[in-house]
């Protein structure tokens, strides 16, 4: 079970990206992008991009240029860019399987969401959140934040979401050994 949540943990949200990966090829030529950049929003955005391709790849560095650009954007006093990094930066801790910094990172990510209003945000770091606790054998945490952004999909109408979010809330609840009598009955070899 452990094996599949974590690998929904890294899958997800690259299925939910909208930025294309490839590889070391892109976050080089990233790179050789930022060399020629000052202080300035578009460094910031490269920065992300960095940290986004890296955490798959090689979370300490996804790590070092999201915590330049997090300092960038904090001085610059952009939300925007602030939340998506401490967004970002928790997914790579959480490759690392440093669970404390990637759930204080997701944390802060969500508070910032919250702050701008922005569901979909919102709604991702609620579930990346639940993901920690059920790792951490915290299933009734889990299913707090599971429930939150079940709901928050739910008034996005975000049927791709709210059926993974589904399968989360299941997964939590077979960790407890409580399978709701729905899910029982669905199982082989089950009566009624």
């Amino acid at each position: 079970m452990k094996k599949i949540v974590f690998a929904l943990l890294v899958f997800i949200p690259a299925v939910l990206s909208a930025q294309p990966k490839h590889g070391q090829a892109r976050i080089d030529s990233l790179l050789n992008e930022l060399n020629g950049r000052k202080h300035d929003s578009l460094r910031i955005a490269i920065l992300d991009d960095i940290c986004f391709d890296y955490y798959n790849i090689n979370p300490d560095s996804g790590i070092f240029y999201g915590k330049q650009g997090l300092q960038l954007a904090e001085k610059m006093n952009l939300s925007k860019p602030t939340a998506h990094l401490y967004y970002v930066l928790g997914a790579n801790y959480c490759v690392k399987s440093d669970y404390s910094d990637a759930l204080d990172s997701w944390l802060m990510a969500l508070k910032l969401f919250e702050e701008r209003g922005n569901k979909k945000g919102i709604a991702n770091t609620l579930t990346n959140i639940g993901r920690i606790y059920v790792m951490q054998r915290n299933t009734n945490h889990a299913l707090e934040y599971y429930n939150k952004s079940l709901y928050t999909y739910i008034s996005l109408k975000d049927t791709f979401n709210i059926a993974i979010t589904m399968c989360e809330i299941g997964g939590a609840y077979e960790v407890q050994k409580k399978l709701p009598k729905s899910a029982r009955i669905l199982q082989p070899g089950a009566g009624n």
